[in-house]
């Protein structure tokens, strides 16, 4: 791929096209990440990503202030995977990393890219907030291996929850055989969504499991559905929701209270 001046800016990687002609939506590698890749092989024989064990949201107008954050720039961390570099160095959900060796960071993009392009076993400096407050962090780069876990989204007994439009049920054992759910995750289980409610908007479904309710860890229905009756009316609610395999970060626009039946 290259610009009007003739440059080099990517690799094509695959072409969308509806007609089978060349037109149409085409994916790139960029440019700066090809160089770095191919001088590595050139040296060394192969390409060695670093790795921190973490999934990760990026910030934005709607989730900022659930984080006190004074501006939608960084990488919220949503899960961070037993005994991997993040999780030696201190790191926990909810974090937010706002610079890398001291350039900012922008999205979790951003991050990605930054950390894969360092050296495994090099020591890196994160500059985070928790829960608003700025601390640094050193962590040692591990390196991402291909089958490494990233951690890089009714019955009687259900709780309903109207104003979101869903319904959970206690994590049993038959539900968690259900739906594949490993014994380290805690929560309610979202055993239906409504169609059309504010839970189907934000992406939730069957099988997902809530963490937590507004940063309030969920253990179980009871839980879950008392943190959604206490938040204020009207509020956006933060939800922190476990899904195939990895833990992820949702706003829920609730619905008004005219809306509220399941």
């Amino acid at each position: 791929m290259v610009d009007a001046h003739g440059e080099l800016i990517g690799i094509n990687t695959f072409i969308i096209s509806g007609s089978g002609s060349f037109a149409g939506a085409g994916f790139a590698i960029p440019s700066q990440i090809v160089k770095a890749s191919a001088d590595e092989i050139i040296r060394t024989g192969s390409v060695h990503h670093g790795y921190l064990g973490i999934t990760m949201n990026d910030v934005t107008p709607e989730n900022a202030s659930f984080f006190n954050l004074p501006d939608a720039t960084g990488a919220i961390i949503s899960q961070v995977t037993p005994d991997s570099p993040a999780g030696h160095a201190g790191l926990k959900s909810g974090d937010v990393l706002r610079d890398i060796n001291g350039k900012k960071i922008v999205n979790g993009g951003a991050l990605q890219v930054a950390v894969s392009q360092v050296s495994p076993n090099t020591t890196i400096h994160l500059g985070i907030l928790r829960d608003g407050k700025p601390e640094n962090i050193e962590v040692k780069v591990g390196e991402y291996h291909a089958n490494t876990e990233v951690a890089d989204n009714s019955g009687s007994d259900s709780h309903n929850s109207g104003k979101l439009g869903l319904a959970v049920d206690d994590l049993s054992p038959q539900l968690r055989q259900q739906f594949n759910v490993p014994e380290r995750v805690n929560g309610a289980a979202i055993e239906s969504v409504r169609p059309a409610s504010p839970a189907e908007e934000a992406g939730l479904a069957p099988g997902d499991v809530i963490l937590e309710v507004n940063r309030h860890p969920v253990a179980n229905a009871d839980k879950f559905a008392s943190e959604v009756h206490a938040a204020p009316t009207g509020k956006d609610i933060l939800l922190l929701v476990w899904s195939n395999g990895g833990a992820s970060y949702r706003v829920v626009h609730p619905a008004s209270s005219a809306d509220n039946g399941m």
